[in-house]
């Protein structure tokens, strides 16, 4: 159960991170 939960946290933060780099990439 907490294993899953890592794992979908670390997806998240991820993706969050992509997006994050999509943005910067953009504004740059």
């Amino acid at each position: 159960m907490i294993m899953k939960i890592e794992r979908i946290s670390d997806n998240q933060i991820r993706c969050t991170l992509n997006k994050e780099d999509l943005e910067g990439k953009e504004t740059l």
